[in-house]
């Protein structure tokens, strides 16, 4: 089956939202994440690895929550595990996959997850940007 041109444009801002997550040695820039998120009140997340909240409703509130955790990263690998999948309509196009996130914390912790990531891409005035985040974990994968 040959990917839409949708499919194709979707997928491509999947692998950049995993790219954003994956700063290596560097520390993490939060503005990354600026052409990727509708930054408005309509962003809604949740978020079962999320350190204060599993509901998170707007960008400042996303950028509240999640800042401080991820400045206080030195190292940060994401990637996905499997396929992509997306479903396309014509302003709302879902994403699924799995992807397994390790991390080095400043106190020298290291730690991977796998998880599951739905995102929800709206499009506006020609651009798609995440609209909705699931993240959950713990994963099962076995079939």
């Amino acid at each position: 089956m040959k990917d839409t041109l949708e499919e194709r444009e979707i997928k491509e801002r999947v692998n950049n939202w995993l790219a954003a997550f994956s700063a290596g040695n560097k520390p993490f820039d939060f503005s990354v994440l600026d052409n990727l998120y509708w930054q408005d009140e309509q962003l809604l997340a949740f978020d079962t690895l999320s350190p204060q909240t599993t509901r998170i409703q707007g960008w400042q509130s996303y950028q509240e929550i999640w800042k401080p955790f991820m400045t206080a990263i030195t190292q940060w690998q994401v990637k996905s595990v499997g396929d992509i999948q997306i479903f396309t309509g014509d302003n709302i196009t879902v994403s699924a996959l799995i992807f397994e996130s390790t991390v080095a914390t400043i106190a020298n912790e290291a730690v991977k997850i796998t998880a599951h990531a739905t995102l929800v891409w709206e499009k506006r005035d020609g651009q798609w940007r995440i609209i909705h985040e699931h993240i959950s974990n713990p994963v099962n994968i076995a079939n």
